[in-house]
């Protein structure tokens, strides 16, 4: 039913907004309200799931003004204002108010700037090219994910609002002296469709959340190493010699390396740059080129824009074809881009889909290139869009739809190759992260654009994006000096993408300062002993959702106001935020935790020392940490070792699933792979380790286990379980990795 012209900015009723709820899962409710008839709404991004069972999570709605309350096991945990819960406002926007309470927590929206905590600030989600963004308080940032996720009474919840338009959302920065506490989130347009759910604790919601959102298949693993990047090597001069140079270079340094960024001046025309349109003037052989990264062990990941400059060679034909975004009279849509005036695909048309599938196909991936970068993807025009269809359409659809249209032709690639794909992106939606890796932008060089881009990974990771990271020494700004780019260096060990990557000549590289070349080695190296731990916790995030970096609060739900500068990588190991000049750092810690590098146990309040050439990095007791070897750059032929760290608790009980497989093929998918379950119990007599072999079809180049304790312990370790082993020590073990038989593959 319309509303009449003479209510905006009075509370609806239900009669003008005809809800209409429906039951997800015994966890989850779907609602949708709309104050004017619609015969279609966007297509859903969440993932469609059937799960049945007693109802968790109910609700009591009011119909004048229409507002719901919402209990979780009988504890209410939401509520939306009852008089003013849905307001229609003169400026074409419905809000959606709640009611706030003094003891609620308010986390999540993916990436926003500030704190982990977003109590008491107001959010824009609109996508834009925020280079060089102050991390603190920079709003709007890159991408748009309306995902609150919230604890109040013990009840932790998320609210997904499951439409593609602009919005707001205040967590409590409004106030009003009628209204009391509340926050809102305003949409653009007459309807709403916003999905609650709610769980007992954080892991179990995230579980929840993830199983809504979707999760990502797991990466190749050489995707977790060191991806070197840099404007300056592909707009040089000769961008081969830069790109091939930098290759001997990482290599003579023994500084191991997986991958390059290809950054856009590989496209780049007398200043303008074409996507897909090599230079052949400073590129005169791509594939060649490409060869011989590869021979250097060094895999590319190529950068590519949706926006084609008016002087591109195929813009003329696909404006004939109608491939671009339009304006409201349907004429394509101009704008201005990097270099000049552009136009933008229209990634819900499918001309523009297919015409860009096939252009990734020739021009990156038949050429050898391993990865996709979808970059400067924001989509931020200034005026509205309109789809071929003459219908509005917004940016995070036409993000969803770039991911979808570079990850199809990245799939076809992959069953011809039978080489797991690999694409990371800038901006992004909901949905996007089922498909590929993300990073927070272009940021600055600085002490704080470090502490607040650990806040931001965290926030990503609690709103279901897990597989992300940052610039590792600031996009943009001064060079960094030795001190900064060696503590992000050592920090950056814990995130999920691990990138060095600038907008500065000379570029920022490990050995940009010699006094600090070497720690920046020991912490790259370090990087790629825990791969077995870090790829063992990709497997985890794709099988529970389960952050792979992860705030203090993930672990220890009493840390309600962390405001995330530390970072936990997996359940086991701290990684301290350091400021500068300090050499030590004292913190408060619940549990008991060793020094990784000296074996000093800590507890409670305490101050460990920290000196400039060591990463900082605290082993949780009861850790279970599997390390690998140092190698070059990542393959299987090189994995040859394996030692498993125990880290004793008094009386505990720990576990940790092991995960193996080829990392590069799509062998897993078809049960190639082998993962095992430890569990180490440890009371005032003796360590246990138990073995479980939860499925074994994969045989790595190592055929042994090494068991390590790894701090001095006067209680003797004692093996149990599926693997058999001999003992070296009291307190070491060689545990015999299943061995698989050839038919068995």
């Amino acid at each position: 039913m319309s509303v009449p012209s003479t209510l905006p900015n009075r509370p609806l009723t239900a009669t003008q907004l005809e809800p209409h709820i429906e039951r997800l899962t015994p966890w989850a409710v779907q609602v949708t309200l709309c104050t004017q008839p619609r015969d279609s709404f966007p297509a859903t991004r969440l993932q469609s799931i059937s799960e049945f069972g007693p109802e968790e999570l109910t609700f009591v709605a009011q119909d004048s003004p229409y507002a719901i309350a919402w209990t979780y096991q009988g504890q209410p945990f939401l509520e939306d204002h009852a008089e003013r819960a849905y307001v229609l406002l003169r400026a074409g926007t419905l809000r959606h108010t709640r009611v706030q309470t003094p003891d609620e927590h308010t986390y999540g929206l993916g990436e926003v700037s500030g704190p982990l905590q977003k109590n008491g600030r107001r959010y824009t989600l609109t996508p834009r090219d925020a280079l060089g963004y102050d991390p603190e308080t920079g709003d709007p940032m890159y991408k748009h994910w309306p995902t609150i996720v919230n604890e109040r009474g013990g009840v932790w919840s998320a609210l997904i609002y499951d439409q593609p338009q602009p919005m707001v959302i205040d967590c409590g920065c409004e106030r009003h002296a009628y209204n009391g506490l509340y926050t809102f989130t305003e949409v653009q347009g007459d309807w709403l469709r916003y999905v609650v759910l709610a769980a007992t604790t954080l892991p179990q919601l995230l579980s929840r959340l993830t199983t809504l959102l979707g999760r990502p298949p797991l990466p190749p693993r050489w995707s977790l190493g060191y991806l070197a990047s840099s404007m300056a090597y592909t707009d040089a001069p000769d961008p081969v010699a830069a790109l091939l140079g930098f290759a001997d270079e990482v290599r003579r340094r023994d500084v191991p390396c997986d991958g390059m960024h290809l950054s856009s001046g590989y496209s780049m025309h007398d200043s303008k740059r074409f996507v897909f349109e090599w230079n052949r003037i400073t590129v005169p052989n791509p594939d060649a080129l490409i060869a011989g990264l590869h021979e250097r062990g060094i895999r590319t990941i190529a950068n590519i824009k949706p926006a084609l400059l008016l002087e591109h060679p195929k813009y003329s034909a696909l404006k004939e074809k109608g491939a671009f975004i339009r304006d409201q009279t349907g004429e394509t849509q101009v704008a201005m881009f990097w270099g000049g005036d552009a136009s933008w695909l229209d990634f819900t048309n499918p001309v523009a889909c297919e015409w860009w599938q096939s252009q990734v196909r020739s021009e990156i991936l038949e050429r050898g290139i391993d990865g996709v970068w979808n970059d400067n993807n924001e989509f931020a025009l200034d005026e509205a869009m309109y789809n071929v269809s003459g219908q509005p359409t917004y940016s995070s659809e036409q993000i969803l739809g770039m991911a979808t249209a570079s990850a199809t032709a990245q799939r076809e690639q992959s069953q011809r190759t039978g080489l797991r794909p690999f694409l990371i992106t800038r901006s992004a939606s909901l949905g996007v992260q089922r498909l590929a890796q993300t990073w927070s932008g272009d940021n600055i060089t600085s002490w704080n654009n470090l502490k607040f881009n650990t806040a931001i990974g965290l926030g990503l990771g609690l709103s279901g994006y897990a597989s992300n990271g940052h610039d590792v020494g600031g996009f943009v700004g001064d060079a960094p000096g030795a001190e900064l780019l060696l503590r992000w260096i050592q920090h950056a060990v814990s995130y999920p993408r691990f990138s060095i990557h600038s907008w500065k000549n000379p570029p920022t590289e490990p050995w940009s300062h010699p006094e600090t070349e070497g720690a920046a080695r020991e912490a790259i190296r370090l990087r790629y002993r825990l791969l077995p731990y870090l790829y063992s916790l990709f497997y985890e995030h794709a099988q529970t959702g389960a952050p792979i970096q992860r705030p203090l609060l993930y672990e220890f739900p009493e840390l309600l106001s962390d405001p995330g500068f530390d970072a936990l990588l997996g359940p086991s190991l701290y990684f301290p935020q350091m400021a500068e000049g300090e050499r030590e750092f004292t913190r408060t810690l619940p549990g008991e935790w060793y020094d990784f590098h000296s074996g000093q146990k800590y507890a409670g309040a305490f101050t460990a020392a920290a000196p400039l050439e060591l990463t900082p990095l605290l082993v949780r007791a009861g850790g279970i940490v599997p390390l690998g070897p140092v190698t070059p750059y990542i393959a299987p032929e090189l994995d040859i070792e394996r030692t498993l760290l125990l880290y004793p608790g008094q009386d505990s009980k720990t576990t940790f699933t092991l995960y193996e497989d080829d990392g590069q093929t799509l062998g897993h998918q078809r049960g190639q792979y082998t993962a095992i379950r430890f569990t180490l119990r440890c009371n005032s007599e003796h360590l246990e380790l138990q073995s479980e072999v939860l499925h074994a079809a994969y045989q790595p180049p190592f055929k042994q286990l090494q068991v390590r304790v790894a701090v001095p312990d006067g209680r003797p370790l004692h093996v149990t379980g599926d693997l058999a082993g001999q003992a070296d020590t009291a307190h070491s073990y060689q545990l015999f990795f299943p061995l698989i038989r050839q038919e068995e593959l």
